[in-house]
């Protein structure tokens, strides 16, 4: 089973005092989950072309509701490469004006986790 360091609201890294304290089961895939969605790509110097593309497809064009379906399927395609994820359930993207709602269920075999990620550009 794996384990993950918690961390605070702004994403620092919590200390440990013991054991206990460490993320387990379903609640370390949904914090992976959350780090790949908020990684954009060429944030990471040791590997820029990891991380989502998000603010490069709002650069080339305005994302309207049009492009929800799209989004949506880019979004739940790259959540699959989050270790443990079996599959994404319904999934759903809100586009009003430059406000981008994402959510939807990720199974593992831990669990089920649910993600909302509301991206902010």
């Amino acid at each position: 089973m794996a384990t993950l360091r918690p961390c605070d609201a702004s994403g620092d890294i919590l200390p440990v005092l013991c054991i206990s304290d460490l993320l387990e089961g379903p609640d370390v895939t949904a914090k992976l989950i959350q780090y790949r969605l908020k990684l954009l790509a060429g944030e990471w110097w040791e590997y820029p072309e990891d991380g989502n593309q998000i603010l490069k497809m709002m650069q080339e064009s305005r994302l309207t509701e049009k492009d929800a379906d799209a989004l949506c399927s880019y979004l739940s395609s790259y959540i699959y490469d989050v270790p443990g994820v079996f599959t994404i359930e319904n999934a759903e993207t809100e586009i009003k004006g430059r406000e981008i709602r994402f959510s939807c269920t990720a199974l593992t075999k831990e669990g089920n986790v649910n993600v909302v990620f509301r991206p902010v550009y």
